[in-house]
């Protein structure tokens, strides 16, 4: 339960300023607000191509005292590459983790988003290594407001393999004056939120 609230949240929280998608404005402004916060033991790099955030990297900080000097010393620890669709949402989210044997990124798992009028759905798929592709989803979110409510609902779903169906595993209403500055009749039909 404490997964599907922590997802939820960071979801709505991260979308409540771009109508409701997200778009690379709702990407760069998660990756501003880690930049600048303070006393955090991560550190942040992007990269960009064409005015859109591509790549995020995240470094953990770390004191070294070598000599009579200390200085912060940066571990790479996880990356984060983005891409868009060609209304410009986020389409996918492949997140790689820092293997310091292999000295190299490890890629995990990648989060497909999907937008529909009042409903977005955001789809895990893991990395399998040993064939070298992703999975089929085996985690589900969706995200719904429902018009003229107060309230949204995040639910979410699980499948133990390829070939079995999604089993609901929990839905989470949530106010959602508690996550906008809007009223939720405000909210466009058509759009909604989506992040992880």
């Amino acid at each position: 339960m404490k997964k599907l609230v922590f997802a939820a949240a960071m979801f709505l929280l991260t979308t409540a300023t771009q109508a409701q998608t997200i778009t690379n404005e709702s990407v760069m402004k998660t990756y501003q607000d880690a930049v600048l916060a303070e006393n955090s033991e991560y550190a942040y790099n992007a990269d960009f191509e064409n005015g859109m955030l591509t790549t995020q990297y995240i470094y953990r900080k770390s004191q070294s005292h070598r000599g009579k000097n200390a200085c912060m010393m940066l571990t790479p620890h996880v990356k984060h590459c983005y891409s868009y669709d060609a209304e410009g949402r986020l389409a996918t989210r492949t997140t790689y983790f820092w293997n310091n044997t292999a000295d190299d990124w490890q890629t995990m798992y990648r989060l497909d988003y999907s937008y529909q009028p009042g409903v977005n759905i955001v789809e895990c798929s893991k990395w399998n290594a040993i064939s070298s592709r992703f999975s089929l989803p085996t985690e589900r979110m969706v995200y719904e407001v429902k018009a003229g409510t107060d309230n949204g609902f995040v639910s979410s779903y699980h499948r133990k393999n390829d070939h079995s169906d999604f089993k609901l595993t929990n839905t989470l209403n949530i106010p959602v004056s508690y996550f906008y500055d809007l009223a939720a009749d405000s909210l466009p039909q058509q759009d909604f939120v989506t992040q992880q």
